[in-house]
């Protein structure tokens, strides 16, 4: 079946939602492996999220080729990623792209810190590194950043805050959370 990319960017949105990632990360990923193509093909990785066949297996991906499917697996998969890299966007990103095993990522994670490009092989650092870094300024995050909520100015007239940064990284508790936080906020 063909769909548009109205119905693949809602679909994504879906699966971003059921997993609680943030929506331009996702826009902006997907639109980076495949610029939302199905059919989408490099040496190893296949479809519109562009799954490695032992990737695609580990999340129950039997079509590459179908973009539902392939965003449930997508969804899984980041939000596997954003568990194991403690909700950080950058380690995540890093890796989806260039396999999670690292030993940087982990150790970036522990220390707090940025990912040290410098200590990573040659082709992640002229691969994996400006995939993470031109999806979080797409996304508007910086490397290392929780994602955060943005209130306009008009909080103070009353009108409802700008929670346009979702609950992604909050948890699964995140939309409850920042839907008691919005209520507090505009109680006072």
């Amino acid at each position: 079946m063909a769909y548009t990319k109205d119905q693949l960017v809602s679909a994504l949105f879906a699966a971003a939602d059921r997993y609680g990632i943030d929506r331009d990360v996702a826009y902006y990923q997907i639109n980076r492996e495949s610029g939302f193509n199905p059919m989408a093909q490099s040496a190893v990785a296949k479809g519109i999220a562009q799954f490695t066949p032992d990737t695609a297996a580990r999340f129950g991906l039997k079509d590459p080729f179908d973009p539902m499917a392939s965003f449930e697996a997508w969804g899984q998969y980041m939000r596997f990623l954003l568990d194991m890299f403690g909700n950080r966007y950058d380690l995540a990103l890093a890796g989806y792209n260039s396999g999670e095993k690292r030993a940087e990522y982990a150790n970036a994670l522990k220390e707090g810190r940025e990912i040290n490009w410098a200590l990573l092989p040659a082709g992640v650092q002229n691969e994996t590194k400006p995939y993470v870094e031109t999806i979080l300024k797409q996304s508007g995050y910086n490397a290392g950043q929780e994602p955060t909520i943005s209130f306009d100015d008009s909080t103070s007239s009353g009108a409802s805050p700008d929670l346009s940064t979702t609950a992604a990284g909050f948890g699964g508790l995140g939309v409850i959370a920042l839907g008691v936080l919005a209520f507090l906020l505009l109680k006072r």
